[in-house]
């Protein structure tokens, strides 16, 4: 039963410090997973936050509208002015409109990109505090392994510790009885 209770404890022993060193690699693999989310998350704010605001498709269309309207409204003041004579004052009139609404162009613009811009560092504020959650979630789920793996070899030791104890019990009495009888 000795043997046997040996045995078992090598067994135990081995399968703790098995078991450690695969919790290590899957930690090693798991922070260096963690590790290249990180640099792609960093690359996307990098990216998106200096992005020109005025080269999203969005502003890129309200450009476009704007510069349509103005063409537009030119002509019609061209065709009006040609018909029933225009003022310097009519085409003066007309280039203020036109330059507000370049200007409230460039505000909506300037206005989205900064909505954007929140957006983007919010985002990037969420995902730093998500790996910084899963690092501690890593760290502590180490901690509980090592502290499992040694006590998987405390026990071990402990049990051969019995094991040979009880070997050495044994021999001793079959010494006894051996020396008893001649």
């Amino acid at each position: 039963m000795a043997i046997g209770t040996a045995i078992s404890a090598g067994v135990g022993a081995a399968s703790a410090i098995f078991g450690g060193i695969k919790n290590a690699r899957e930690a090693r693999k798991q922070r260096r997973l963690l590790k290249e989310q990180e640099a792609a998350e960093k690359a996307w704010y990098d990216r998106e936050y200096n992005t020109d605001n005025t080269q999203r498709a969005s502003a890129q269309r309200l450009i476009t509208m704007t510069q349509d309207s103005i063409r537009k409204r030119n002509q019609a003041a061209a065709g009006q002015s040609a018909v029933m004579g225009g003022t310097a004052a009519a085409a003066a009139a007309a280039r203020e409109q036109n330059n507000n609404a370049i200007a409230q162009t460039a505000s909506n613009i300037n206005a989205q990109g900064m909505a954007q811009r929140d957006a983007i560092e919010h985002q990037h504020l969420a995902n730093t505090q998500n790996f910084a959650n899963r690092r501690i979630q890593m760290s502590q789920q180490q901690q509980a392994n090592t502290a499992a793996a040694i006590q998987g070899v405390g026990q071990a030791a402990a049990t051969a510790g019995l094991a040979f104890d009880e070997m050495a019990d044994a021999k001793k009495d079959l010494k006894q009885k051996t020396d008893a009888k001649v």
